[in-house]
């Protein structure tokens, strides 16, 4: 589950977008990828990007002076949270998507994503 925290602004100087990411499942998620994103021709910038998590990641891609970052987790357990910072000069939302893969008892591969409802 993701939800996006409402935008922290110093007029003319930054604003502060972050999202949280939150196992609210009583299982274990396995190899989770959090992508945040501002579009593929955007010229939005990430000024500075910082991460708190309860769980090790790896940052795969973008983050500092990118318009995007993709973060991987191999594992996030019941009630781990993970919170992305991310500073700019506008206030544009940011796309954001969470995806886990993990095999079911059958040896399938089974993809889920989901948004928190506001």
């Amino acid at each position: 589950m993701w939800i996006l925290l409402p935008p922290y602004e110093i007029p003319g100087i930054v604003v502060v977008n972050s999202a949280l990411v939150e196992n609210r499942g009583r299982n274990t998620a396995y190899n989770i990828k959090v992508e945040l994103s501002y579009g593929p021709d955007s010229e939005r910038v990430i000024h500075h990007m910082e991460v708190v998590s309860d769980e090790p990641y790896i940052v795969r891609g973008g983050g500092d002076l990118h318009s995007f970052v993709i973060l991987r987790l191999r594992e996030m357990h019941p009630g781990s949270r993970i919170v992305i910072y991310v500073a700019s000069h506008d206030r544009i939302t940011p796309d954001v998507a969470v995806t886990s893969y993990q095999k079911n008892p059958w040896n399938r591969v089974r993809v889920s994503g989901d948004r928190a409802e506001s």
